[in-house]
């Protein structure tokens, strides 16, 4: 009797634990799946540093990226204007509504005027 309950409970045990293994997975891919960047309102924040311009990208109340220096130019150098830093922040957000990555190039920076 003792040896039938060992021969059911073990592969009892172990479905259940696959089980539960499945159902968190199925969880987590779940909540990743419901964020979704079209429900949150981006904005950007222009902000004047101690020697030029950067820029804030705000997702809904939080800051989402905090760019203090022209991106994709070597060392941290500011945005000259506060204009510059608010071109380059609306090209960041169209690229995030996109949902392409948030990156800006030398030559987007170029195409924007953007004195470096």
């Amino acid at each position: 009797m003792q040896m039938i309950r060992k021969r059911i409970i073990l592969p009892i045990g172990i479905i259940g634990f696959v089980l539960l293994i499945i159902g968190f997975s199925l969880k987590a891919k779940k909540e990743s799946v419901n964020v979704n960047a079209d429900l949150v309102k981006l904005e950007f924040v222009p902000i004047q540093t101690s020697d030029g311009w950067g820029y804030d990208i705000m997702a809904g109340n939080k800051i989402y990226i905090h760019q203090q220096c022209i991106p994709a130019v070597p060392g941290n150098k500011p945005f000259a204007t506060k204009e510059d830093a608010i071109k380059t922040a609306e090209v960041v957000i169209k690229k995030i509504v996109s949902h392409k990555l948030p990156y800006v190039t030398k030559k987007e920076l170029d195409s924007l005027n953007i004195s470096m």
